[in-house]
This record gives C-alpha cells, sequence and structure tokens, in this order.
C-alpha cells in the first residue's frame, strides 16, 4: 500500500468489510526478521484469522551505525530508535486516517496495533496521535515485552491496552498495572524455556523474541492464563481465569500468570 493512494490499497488485496491489525517490529529488526513479528503476521495467514495484517518497516530508522558486533550492545540503537518514534508513529496514524477518508476503514476502533519491544512505545504514540486528529480512540493496542513504565504506553492509548512480559516482567505483579491487563509468561523472563545458554546476549534476546512466538501461538489456540501470586506464578486455584492473546476480553484486567513453552 502506498500512502495516499487509494488504488494502491484496492491493488494490494485489503478487505474493507475486515478489520485492521498493525505490526510493528522491535529495534535491530525489520518487518521480515524471522525472531520478529513476521511470526505473527503469519498465524494469522496459516489460520486465516478475518482481519487486515499490515506490517510496518522503519529498520533503517532504527539503526544506530555501529558495526554489527557493537551494535546489539549499544544503548545508542535505542536512542535512535526513541529519536524518531513520533515521526514513525505519525506517519502510521496519518495512514489510518487515510484508510477512513477513503472508507476502507470504519473507524480506529475497528484497529488492533501490536508492537514489539521499543515498538510499545511507538504503538502508544501512534493511539496518543490518533486521538489528537481525530477526537478518537484505536480499538486495542497490544505491547509485547516492552519495557513496563518506560514504553510510553498506557490504558489511555487505546479502548483497551494489555501487555506481555518475557524478558522485562521485572515489575511485581501486585503493583497495580500501567495498561488495562499484563500477562507475565513463565513469570515474565528473564530467563525463557527452550532459549540457549550460549552467549549472554543470544539468551537475552532469546527470551525477549519470545513474547512473539507466544502471541502468534495464541492466534492458533486459546492459552488460559490465572490472576497472579505474588511471586508471578498462575494462583492454582485458578478462581479469575483470562484468556491471553488475541482472544482476549477487552473486559478483563489486572495481573495474569501463564506457563507456556
Amino acid at each position: 500500500m502506498v500512502f495516499g493512494d487509494r488504488h494502491s490499497v484496492l491493488n494490494s488485496g485489503y478487505n474493507s468489510s475486515l478489520p485492521l491489525t498493525i505490526l510493528m517490529h522491535g529495534a535491530l529488526s525489520n518487518s521480515l526478521t524471522h525472531t520478529d513479528v513476521r511470526v505473527i503476521k503469519d498465524a494469522y495467514v496459516q489460520t486465516r484469522y478475518p482481519t487486515n495484517v499490515v506490517m510496518v518497516d522503519f529498520g533503517p530508522l532504527a539503526q544506530s551505525g555501529l558495526p554489527l558486533l557493537a551494535s546489539p550492545l549499544s544503548i545508542l540503537t535505542a536512542f535512535f530508535s526513541l529519536f524518531n518514534a513520533r515521526r514513525i508513529s505519525e506517519r502510521v496514524a496519518d495512514m489510518i486516517i487515510f484508510l477512513m477518508r477513503c472508507q476502507m476503514l470504519q473507524g480506529p476502533k475497528q484497529v488492533h496495533l501490536i508492537g514489539f519491544s521499543l515498538s510499545g512505545a511507538l504503538v502508544g504514540f501512534v493511539g496518543k496521535f490518533i486521538q489528537q486528529k481525530t477526537l478518537r480512540k484505536i480499538g486495542r493496542i497490544s505491547g509485547l515485552d516492552s519495557i513496563p513504565y518506560l514504553a510510553l504506553l498506557d490504558k489511555s492509548d487505546a479502548d483497551f491496552v494489555d501487555m506481555t512480559h518475557t524478558r522485562f516482567g521485572i515489575i511485581p505483579p501486585f503493583i497495580p498495572p500501567i495498561v488495562h491487563a499484563q500477562f507475565y509468561i513463565n513469570r515474565g523472563g528473564p530467563h525463557q524455556p527452550n532459549c540457549p545458554n550460549l552467549w549472554p546476549f543470544v539468551e537475552t534476546y532469546c527470551s525477549h523474541s519470545t513474547a512473539n512466538f507466544y502471541f502468534a501461538k495464541s492466534i492458533r489456540k486459546k492459552p488460559v492464563a490465572c490472576r497472579c501470586t505474588k511471586k508471578k506464578n498462575p494462583d492454582r486455584r485458578c478462581y479469575d481465569k483470562a484468556i491471553y492473546g488475541q482472544y482476549l476480553s477487552p473486559q478483563r484486567r489486572g495481573n495474569f500468570c501463564i506457563n507456556m513453552d
């Protein structure tokens, strides 16, 4: 799709009768990186989930310009991504508004934004821009392992905001969340099963990126989470349940824990 070109939208296979899901990748990645949001796109396509899937690629704007071996270890990468965050997010918001004006989208409530890692900040900005420009809210925003309280994403950015923790689940689950619902998978990290402990960065990034695989799994199934205990384990009685991921009810509130592999 090309912004401002209605014919490019029509020729892309976009179905105006379906809602819109927008995927935004993390730093050091692009829309086709296998360990990133691409696995979520594949799950939607393979299950024929009734939604239009759009992948935003801002890879060139999220690079620090450092040598390959130094870049993953540099905080400069985060700064470069956040420096361009508002620029990237406003462009995504304008695309959503363009689809609405072309009558290819009924309204922002039909939109589900999914942002991995630093894109937790970007999807939050998109929600803010949509509110500024249309006085309406995005339907749902999902943050995937975005650092709590630093992701610039909160419950005011959409009608429903949820967050998944797989590496940065360091905030105790009994502290009130800044989003509507958050999920600690395997206690929220920092170590996830099946991640090789070969080199510190490899294991860290593997645990971080599993948020994408778990969310993709939720499109194929309906994993059940339970209210968290203070040790970030699922409550064994599980009186208070929630479906994790894609099929999560927008009425759910609070902190939930689930064990997955």
